[in-house]
């Protein structure tokens, strides 16, 4: 349990956390609230497509090297077989960092919908407040 002490045992909804633990109290009964910064999270996307494109441009500028030729290996034994590893390595890596790009841009999506899905519910919970409130 982060910042809290608990011993074995313990129902960890009744165990004891600092003031400053940010988690929700299971044990409240006066109800849940839960905040989402929207812009935080459109944010935090918009540098998840920045890092995913510069990631892809450094790994273009890596494929666009090449492997290595045997002889800008050196003198160095078994240089051709050096070659053909630098190779096939560039080759595993490209295509990892090819999944973890393709990771990074579902990640983006995700983040937008859910931002867009939390600024939708704010306004939607906004409209009916306005309509309840003051009671008439």
């Amino acid at each position: 349990m982060m910042g809290g002490s608990a011993s074995i045992g313990d129902d960890m909804t009744h165990a004891h956390a600092p003031a400053d633990d940010r988690r929700l109290d299971a044990r409240s009964d006066k109800g849940s609230t839960l905040r989402v910064d929207t812009t935080a999270l459109a944010r935090a996307s918009q540098s998840y497509l920045d890092q995913s494109q510069k990631l892809f441009a450094a790994l273009r500028i890596l494929r666009a090297r090449g492997p290595i030729a045997a002889a800008h290996v050196g003198s160095v034994d078994h240089a051709d077989e050096l070659a053909r590893r630098h190779e096939d390595v560039l080759g595993v890596a490209g295509s990892t960092f090819e999944r973890f790009i393709a990771v990074m841009e579902v990640d983006v999506d995700k983040l937008l919908r859910l931002a867009f899905a939390y600024q939708q519910a704010e306004e939607e919970t906004a409209r009916r407040f306005k309509n309840l409130w003051p009671p008439r």
